[in-house]
């Protein structure tokens, strides 16, 4: 036997808006975050080098429910701070001309890949992340100026540097900015800015709607300070005018992916009218196994049991769940009616 050296693999910044790593944890709203949280989870126990980088919210997304008179109400519950462990950190982004100190946090359970959390420092701009998704655009503008730039200007402070920065869906894409910003790959004219820059990211596309896409003026851009010092016609030349968040997306990455085979049609249909635009492949999303698959399916897939016993197994822990469901659902209705 032959002894192998070990693969170097190249570090990897993933941006996401949301991470779901656990229903206790409610820092997600739904598909986006489910993935993030699954890529998290998948990460660490592959051993991968990833650095993943949200925003920590005071709040997470909506949940609704429905009145004993049939109404449906929304409740909002407060993101709990159990496993985060603060880090000896600030980094300081620029929002509407007022300087915004952030403080970060590393997440301690659900994974053991590196997982960072931003969240503005002084209660009085906390607004930012007070609800996933809460506000309207200049609030958006916000989040994403923190999780962009706050989180490119995060890994300089921890002295990461990645070879490849993911950026999951359009949310991130001000950390591209702040590539450019910073020269981080060489200075020249911005073409020859954003070619070098393109060879180290990624993106992903999620939405298959185009009025789902986010896009915002120039003007309100500038008075958020999400331009970072660009002109307009800089801005343009990256995003369009108004400043499409996708489009800015796939012209400063070298590869794009849609989210499913059906969606990679949809998308490449959607945004082949993008010059410089990064080719979409399609790439269909995976899950964490160890997250969704109950104990006793786990139990009873165990190696080493003969296809009868197993398919017993299989069934009886299918009939145990399906009643544990019926029972739930009972019970909530229950409870909703009182």
């Amino acid at each position: 036997m032959f002894a192998t050296a070990p693969i170097a693999r190249p570090r990897v910044a993933y941006f996401c808006m949301e991470f779901g790593l656990d229903p206790s944890f409610t820092i997600y709203a739904g598909g986006l975050g489910i993935l993030a949280g699954d890529h998290m989870k998948s990460v660490g126990d592959l051993h991968l080098p990833v650095t993943g980088i949200g925003l920590l919210w005071d709040e997470g997304y909506v949940e609704q429910r429905i009145d004993g008179a049939g109404h449906p109400t929304d409740h909002y519950a407060k993101t709990s701070r159990d496993g985060l462990e603060l880090l000896n950190v600030e980094i300081e982004v620029t929002v509407r001309g007022k300087h915004v100190p952030c403080r970060a946090y590393r997440v301690r359970r659900y994974t053991s890949a590196e997982l960072y959390l931003l969240e503005p420092a002084r209660d009085d701009d906390r607004w930012i992340t007070q609800r996933l998704y809460g506000g309207g655009e200049e609030d958006r503008l916000a989040q994403e100026i923190v999780l962009g730039v706050g989180g490119v200007r995060l890994l300089r402070a921890l002295h990461i540097d990645p070879a490849v920065y993911h950026f999951n869906e359009g949310h991130a894409v001000f950390a591209g900015l702040e590539l450019l910003r910073e020269n981080r790959f060489g200075g020249g004219s911005l073409a020859e800015r954003v070619q070098r820059l393109r060879q180290h990211v990624v993106f992903t596309t999620h939405t298959p709607v185009a009025a789902g896409n986010e896009v915002h003026g120039l003007d309100v851009m500038r008075r958020m300070d999400a331009d970072l010092g660009f002109t307009d016609a800089e801005l343009t030349q990256i995003g369009g005018a108004p400043f499409s968040m996708t489009v800015a997306g796939l012209r400063l990455a070298r590869a794009a992916n849609a989210v499913a085979q059906l969606h990679g049609e949809t998308a490449r249909a959607m945004w082949k009218g993008v010059s410089g635009a990064a080719p979409i492949t399609a790439i269909t999303n995976g899950v964490h196994v160890p997250t969704w698959q109950d104990a006793r399916v786990r139990a009873a897939l165990a190696p080493g049991k003969d296809e009868q016993h197993q398919a017993q197994e299989l069934w009886a822990a299918h009939l145990a769940m399906k009643a544990e469901l019926c029972q739930l659902v009972e019970a909530r209705l229950v409870a909703e009616d009182e």
